[in-house]
């Protein structure tokens, strides 16, 4: 059963998400401050944390800090009732897959909870740890059914949005999008500027996969349009 963690202070919030949660048949634990939601993501296995910003004791961002350094992976989805746009790009930059700004309905909160779902899912047989890769770009490959990443053989880390986007380039490889574009693929929230934030995940996805990032040669920028990911012609070509 996937497991998701819910930090919220608000006690009714948590209760209503909780309720609706473990209908939707998730088990779901909640944590009331920061401290203890932090503890519980460090030390259980959650499929999918959904994280409040403004949290006792210590506040979310802080939380999605610690827990990207330990859970990559694990899809972060943040609850905000700031309207500072300056939020939703610091936690972006950290790692965050997504946001809802409250008040927001429950119904919305569900289906982005299982499209993120949607997006991780390996299978339950767990074969696709041992398929090759079904992306190979010079010294990098994807397996995009375990959502793994390696350079030169050895295996890297990306959390979940890097995954979403190096794959959404690596599958249109030699096309060009633009930043509008690239934005309405990955944030689900259009009523928000994310390009901030995608200036900044491209960054970090660049000095994962890239041996000079000031120089790319996977993903490639089209300048005054946005991006575009190199094809297997144009590294096989000196």
């Amino acid at each position: 059963m996937e497991k998701i963690l819910v930090v919220e202070d608000h006690q009714d919030l948590a209760e209503v998400l909780l309720l609706h949660l473990r209908t939707e048949g998730f088990e779901a634990d909640h944590a009331a401050d920061g401290e203890e939601g932090l503890r519980l993501a460090l030390t259980a296995s959650y499929t999918l944390i959904i994280l409040d910003i403004s949290l006792p004791k210590l506040d979310g961002l802080h939380v999605l800090a610690e827990v990207r350094k330990q859970q990559p992976a694990v899809p972060v989805i943040m609850l905000t009732s700031r309207v500072q746009e300056i939020d939703k790009v610091v936690g972006l930059n950290l790692g965050a897959d997504d946001y809802v700004t409250k008040p927001f309905g429950v119904a919305e909160l569900m289906a982005r909870i299982r499209a993120r779902l949607r997006r991780g899912s390996t299978g339950e047989t767990g074969e696709s740890i041992h398929r090759a890769p079904d992306l190979v770009f010079g010294p990098l490959a994807l397996d995009t059914n375990s959502r793994r990443v390696y350079l030169r053989g050895a295996e890297i880390e990306l959390t979940a949005k890097e995954f979403d986007l190096l794959a959404f380039f690596a599958n249109h490889a030699g096309q060009a999008f633009s930043m509008e574009e690239i934005l309405n693929e990955l944030w689900a929230d259009t009523r928000a500027d994310y390009s901030s934030s995608l200036h900044n995940l491209i960054m970090r996805i660049r000095k994962k996969i890239e041996d000079d990032p000031a120089n790319p040669v996977l993903l490639k920028t089209v300048r005054g349009y946005g991006y575009r990911f190199t094809t297997k012609q144009e590294l096989e070509c000196p």
